[in-house]
């Protein structure tokens, strides 16, 4: 098994090292200096603990009920796509937060 330490990468907001060594996730801080047999850089990345949802369609609440009696690939195609296209970026905060 080989190790590696990701450095510079955000985890909750501050950025720090992670260092794993085969399948386990030995030290997690910052400015680390640990022999590893690869490492790569974090920066601008972000290290997301599992289980947590960030793929969701909250928005498009927006949309509940439009065209929804349709077979499921004419809905997406002519009626959902083209409207999701021409959201803005506050119609999706709009609808996120109506969810």
């Amino acid at each position: 098994m080989s190790s590696l330490l990701i450095q510079n990468v955000r985890l909750h907001n501050d950025i720090t090292d992670i260092f794993i060594d085969g399948n386990r996730f030995c030290r997690i801080e910052p400015g680390m200096s640990v022999y590893a047999d690869h490492v790569m850089d974090g920066t601008g990345k972000a290290a997301v603990p599992p289980f947590y949802n960030t793929h969701t369609h909250a928005a498009m609440t927006l949309l509940r009920g439009y065209a929804d009696d349709m077979e499921l690939f004419t809905w997406l195609q002519d009626y959902i796509w083209p409207v999701e296209g021409r959201l803005t970026e506050e119609d999706v905060y709009t609808g996120t937060q109506l969810a």
